[in-house]
């Protein structure tokens, strides 16, 4: 069964910049962050250590409930040297790729000493920062409209799922990439996305596979894959990069 890889998550920081007439609610803080992933979690370290009035609105239960589900094999590509041969903080801090800047006492390296990482350790690690620095995250919030007033003050005015109004001054959008980039093309239809293959490697058993790309996801599948299927071919309109040459995360 062919399998089509057209997903690639990276995690951003972006301000909101529309301008829409809208009715302000009482419940009013300087900042709004929406998502609490890395970005947003990182960015609430440093509002709070700023002592700033903010709130991060998180859709699920938890921070950083991207890695529940991907990478969709667990493992992940971020690199966990534990030892460098240095004692140079900055040095060492260079090749943990995991860690979120903090007091400097709160490292991914306690949580696993993986070099590759499975991505369950990162959940551990993304809540015990949240709750180390008491960083102020609202869950189970949703914002579907994001609108700007037109008045002096300029504030912004995010509504939730379930229609409450929250006002703010700044908004910070650390949400990344949330849908797939599905490409539009004859026979789509006919792909299963990197986001819903099944995990059951019983169903590539003997099998010949097509992939569709040849970022980090395609070569995730390929790999994992690749001791149980017949034949494993990944094709795409380009060639393949190196992230370490490219500094883009997509690559591989």
């Amino acid at each position: 069964m062919p399998v089509s890889l057209y997903t690639v998550v990276i995690a951003t920081w972006t301000l909101i910049t529309c301008s829409v007439s809208v009715t302000h609610a009482s419940g009013f803080h300087q900042y709004c962050l929406i998502g609490a992933g890395p970005a947003g979690l990182q960015m609430g370290y440093f509002l709070e250590k700023a002592n700033r009035d903010y709130v991060i609105f998180e859709k699920t239960n938890m921070p950083g409930s991207f890695f529940e589900q991907y990478p969709r094999h667990r493992t992940l590509i971020s690199i966990n040297k534990i030892n460098t041969g240095s004692t140079n903080k900055e040095f060492n801090f260079r090749h943990d790729w995991n860690s979120l800047i903090g007091d400097g006492d709160l490292y991914f390296k306690d949580f696993s000493r993986d070099f590759f990482p499975n991505a369950d350790a990162i959940l551990e690690y993304f809540q015990a920062y949240k709750t180390k620095y008491n960083i102020h995250i609202q869950y189970n919030t949703t914002i579907v409209n994001v609108g700007r007033d037109n008045t002096a003050a300029g504030l912004f005015s995010l509504r939730d799922q379930k229609g409450t109004v929250h006002t703010c001054k700044t908004v910070i959008v650390s949400t990344g990439i949330a849908t797939p980039n599905v490409p539009d093309y004859e026979g789509i239809e006919h792909t299963i996305g990197y986001e819903d293959m099944p995990m059951n490697m019983s169903l590539y058993d003997g099998k010949t596979v097509l992939i569709l790309g040849k970022g980090n996801s395609a070569f995730e599948t390929g790999t994992a894959i690749s001791y149980i299927a017949n034949f494993v071919q990944l094709v795409s309109s380009r060639l393949e990069k190196d992230a370490w040459s490219s500094h883009y995360v997509g690559d591989v």
